[in-house]
């Protein structure tokens, strides 16, 4: 790519025949050395063992794909298969034989759960908002956390010892939790605590895409069996395949564990970030092209011979002349700064883009956000460049005293702090577009850009979110624990652990919306430009040549603002801007008390927990900058805050009880057949979500049942379960897809004082309810040593029921009002009111359509495997073998059409469906001891996506002409053959 502004150092590009030819060249370097076991060096020689207090559950006992204990049922350390619920623990053999780095990788092997990137009304640029994106369940959810405390720190292996999926509601872990009403569950990542053994690893990873990442950590006692420390620095340059996008993170991790007595066990962790990525566009991108090349070949000529002239001071509409193939986007009306880059190496220049001519959006049943079709640009091509990035800056600070008075009684404080800086700016309008315009804007000038591809990358929809968000918990839990077997009388009452804990977390969040405004006056550009509206927000214009992938100017947004101020009389700045800058600090107390018991020797294990939560909350949201412009903001740090009162008296109670039966156990070959039952409820703070009437949209909850089956098989090599689930979650503030900002013009056309509640309103979002049922199997085995394997099938439904209620009611009280006069003009003088009204109540009637039906693009059957296989002997003694596959069943991805009046609407009699989706991969490896035995050497080559996985549908929908007909209307790239090689030195 010719991007010669990239603000990182480029990594070098690893083609795939050099991938592999590096590792066949690396084996025989091992000449020098020996064969042997995968050992670590430094290995402890004591026989002292490690006393593990109830709080901890060390890795070290996980075997293969398999863990045998977890924290997540009750608090304490608990077996896994006397848990009566659904968790699948991926361990770090997992990881590292299938290639992978992060949470998001890691979905496509776990029952239930996916990256939420393809879903429903996701669409470009989606993937920039969540380092951690997640759906379980059909269920989206932000329910990361870290080590038993919510985050906003992106997930990795570099310094995690195990990820914790657990699906639906669990009362006992959280109470209270983001997005998706705490039904779908939550994934929870171990981090690396220091042991009482020296070990050390410096691994190096390389792609042919050009990524290069280096992981280096270390193991020390310094006191044996009371004091050691751990460290781990990262730096991963990901290069995507998809350019020119990438991902830097530095990361720096140190862990210490002090044991000054028996009974006394202190810990603490830290971890520094630094995290700037351009969000990987996973589909094509918007389509403003099609129409004007389709026009251009019928009259026989190129879309630059079908330009038409420019004028500054006359709107060019359809009907005063323009062709149908035109559609002006968003410059109607109005004068922008626009920094214009004309050719390679030239520019910016400041135009006036006033009534520019621009080429059209693909328009199906009114969706103007129809992806560019398959062959327009290359695959690996982003049009935006760097234009939408996301940086994530901050630190953690995490502290642990934990003190066993007794066998029985046990106590634990923990600490927790988190500081994150949020960036996030998302390109203009995330959209390849023509240059329509035979002229400049003053009419007469040749236009040299006539007919060329272009982005506007700078404005339109552009903003950048600044976050600062604190987090902050203290937590002190007490356990307790009593065995009836130890007496003489009730013996099969058998032992009873109860733990009682309080929980204080605070968050405090200030959030920032900003555009990049010019704060100077321009010659010959009105005095409104002075204000923070959308005729004054700075825009940034490219010239693309996809085929090339060249830019004609800058596409880092990160350098906009110095850019826009190499221009004489551009004095440009990102300021905060009326719209969704807020503040708010939350504190929540939580008591919680779970039971557990095991009767009669253990056969019945019965949990029952309970927990109450209540809220102390402040918050306000941005208001005019008496000192600036008309339209720009106070920060968000000025935002003066106040109690919300309806929050702050919400007291929610959440229970979580189970029982699991070991019916069966110790027989034979069997170990166990245990059925169990899990129920659980959740409940979700929302933050500065309003309905449409401008009221406080009302909290989500949430409940599930699980029930199903546990088994484990010869002697521990072989554990499964296969369970069946109902979850509801309830008042999800999740609607998104109507268009609110229609409803407020028709209410401005009305009367804008009287409708005010209706119009000033910002967040606005919509309710619904989902109900998912099905079931999953997960297989784990470790049949020897060298051989472990996984299997996972799951098969659910998602209904979407009761939604967006209030916005429904409101349609059908004011309908008449509106209609009464449908050919007047809505503010703006640019559209009817019945056009208004049509494009507003389509998107209602489309959300509509979805009640009772299977979620979009949902995949009704889902499974995966992976397996590795080591020689311990022979010739081949030292190599690792191991494959791996996921498969997913088509989806319902569209529906026909239908006429509602005069609003075309969604006929969801008329399924349209997508195609099935597999994914293979395979990956080779070999180890040996080397120097002189102190070093284990591991090389592995991954082969991912074998064969490519070409793109496919991802949305379709249709024209009322052919309201059968499916019309794609949003691709998936796919996903290319890539070969990842990593070469692991354990010393």
């Amino acid at each position: 790519m010719n991007n010669p502004h990239r603000p990182v150092v480029p990594c070098p590009k690893l083609p795939r025949p050099i991938a592999v030819a590096l590792t066949l060249a690396a084996l025989p370097l091992v000449a020098f050395g020996q064969t042997t076991s995968p050992t670590p060096a430094g290995a402890s020689t004591t026989s002292e063992p490690v006393l593990l207090t109830p709080f901890e559950v060390s890795s070290e006992k996980d075997t293969g794909y398999a863990a045998q204990n977890t924290l997540s049922g009750t608090r304490i350390n608990t077996d896994v298969k006397d848990i009566g619920g659904t968790l699948s623990i991926l361990t770090k053999e997992v990881w590292e034989d299938l290639g992978l780095t992060s949470t998001n990788d890691l979905l496509r092997f776990t029952p239930g759960a996916e990256k939420n990137d393809v879903q429903e009304a996701d669409g470009p640029g989606q993937a920039l908002f969540f380092g951690d994106n997640t759906r379980v369940r059909g269920i989206q959810f932000e329910g990361i956390v870290r080590n038993g405390y919510r985050t906003n720190i992106p997930s990795d292996t570099y310094n995690t010892s195990r990820f914790e999926f657990q699906r639906g509601a669990n009362a006992v872990m959280f109470g209270t939790t983001g997005s998706g009403g705490g039904v779908a569950g939550l994934v929870n990542r171990t981090t690396q605590d220091a042991v009482f053994q020296n070990a050390g690893r410096y691994q190096l990873r390389l792609d042919e895409h050009g990524s290069v990442r280096h992981v280096l950590s270390y193991n020390q006692v310094l006191v044996p069996q009371k004091l050691a420390v751990f460290g781990a620095l990262l730096r991963d340059d990901t290069e995507n395949w998809i350019k020119p996008t990438y991902q830097n993170q530095k990361r720096a991790y140190a862990a210490l564990h002090y044991r000054p007595t028996v009974k006394l066990t202190l810990l603490a962790r830290y971890e520094k970030l630094n995290w700037l990525r351009t969000a990987a566009e996973p589909g094509m991108n918007y389509d403003g092209v099609t129409q004007v090349l389709n026009a251009a070949v019928a009259a026989g000529t190129t879309p630059a011979g079908i330009a038409i002239v420019s004028n500054s001071n006359l709107a060019q509409t359809n009907a005063g002349g323009l062709p149908a193939y035109y559609q002006n986007l968003g410059y109607r009306n109005q004068n922008t700064t626009s920094l214009v880059y004309g050719s390679a190496g030239t520019g910016p220049s400041l135009q006036n883009w006033r009534y520019k001519i621009v080429g059209a959006n693909v328009n199906v049943s009114t969706l103007q956000n129809v992806s560019l079709p398959a062959g327009i640009v290359p695959l690996d091509f982003n049009p935006v460049g760097e234009a939408s990035t996301q940086w994530f800056d901050g630190h953690s600070i995490q502290g642990n005293v934990r003190y066993q008075f007794s066998r029985k009684l046990g106590f634990e404080y923990a600490y927790n702090y988190e500081y994150t800086d949020y960036e996030f700016i998302g390109a203009g309008n995330n959209r390849l577009l023509i240059d329509g315009a035979a002229t400049l804007q003053d009419g007469v000038t040749p236009n040299p850009n006539r007919g060329r591809y272009f982005v506007d990358i700078g404005g339109g929809n552009s903003f950048t979110l600044f976050q600062d968000r604190y987090n902050k918990n203290h937590r002190a839990t007490v356990t307790f624990n009593h065995d009836f077997k130890e007496g003489k009388t009730l013996r099969w009452l058998g032992r009873h652990d109860v733990v009682l804990m309080f929980e204080q977390q605070n968050q405090t969040h200030y959030w920032d919306q900003k555009r990049l405004l010019n704060t100077t006056p321009l010659a010959g550009y009105p005095s409104a430009l002075q204000e923070a509206t959308q005729a004054n927000w700075v825009r940034f214009v490219a010239y693309v040549d996809p085929r090339a992938g060249t830019f004609s100017g800058v596409t880092n947004s990160r350098q906009f603002e110095a850019e826009a101020n190499k221009v004489p009389g551009v004095n440009a700045k990102w300021l905060p801007v009326i719209g969704s800058g807020q503040a708010f600090d939350e504190t929540t107390d939580s008591l919680l008390a779970v039971w557990q018991g095991r009767f009669w020797n253990g056969r019945i294990v019965a949990t029952g927990g309970i927990r109450q939560d209540s809220f102390t909350k402040f918050e306000g949201q941005e208001f005019q900058d008496p000192t600036q412009p008309i339209g720009v903001a106070i920060s968000g740090r000025q935002i003066p805050m106040t109690k919300n009162v309806f929050q702050s008296s919400l007291k929610p109670k959440t229970k979580n009880y189970s029982v699991v039966i070991h019916a069966l156990r110790n027989k034979g070959l069997l170990d166990y057949l245990s059925p169990y039952y899990n129920y659980s409820d959740a409940f979700s703070s929302n933050s500065f979500v309003n309905l449409v009437d401008g009221t406080v949209a009302p909290n989500a909850s949430g409940e599930s049942t699980d029930y199903g089956l546990k088994f484990g098989l010869f002697n521990g090599k072989i554990q499964g379960v296969v369970s069946w689930f109902d979850a509801y979650n309830l008042n999800n503030p999740n609607e998104r897809s109507i268009n609110f900002a229609n409803l407020s013009l028709l209410f401005e056309h009305l009367d804008p004082v009287k409708y005010a509640s209706y119009i000033n309103v910002s967040n606005v979002r919509e309710t619904r309810d989902t109900n998912s049922k099905g079931w999953e199997f997960q297989l784990t085995a470790n049949l020897a040593k060298n051989w472990r394997a996984s299997v996972s099938v799951d098969h659910f439904k998602t209904v979407n029921t009761n939604i967006a209620p209030l916005t429904g009611k409101v349609i059908d009280q004011f309908r008449s009002l509106w209609l009464a006069n449908p050919t007047a003009l809505v503010p703006g003088g640019a559209r009817t009111v019945q056009e208004v009204f049509d494009t507003l109540n389509f998107s209602y009637l489309a959300a509509k359509a979805q009640e009772n039906t299977i979620t979009a693009n949902e995949r009704a059957y889902r499974a995966s495997s992976f397996t590795n296989y080591s020689f311990t002997q022979g010739r081949l003694k030292g190599f690792g073998v191991g494959a791996n596959v996921s498969w997913q069943d088509k989806p319902a991805n569209g529906y026909g059409l239908k006429l509602v009046g005069t609003t075309v609407v969604p006929d969801r009699t008329v399924v349209f469906y997508g195609s099935t989706l597999m994914r293979v991969g395979a990956n080779v490896s070999y180890q040996r001891r080397i120097w002189n035995n102190k070093i284990n050497w591991r090389a592995q080559l991954n082969v991912q996506d074998i064969g490519d996985v070409e793109p496919y549908a991802v949305r379709k929908s249709a024209v009322i002409a052919a309201p059968k007909t499916p019309i794609t209307t949003y691709w998936h790239r796919g996903f290319p053959q890539t070969f990842v090689l990593t070469n692991t030195f354990d010393f």
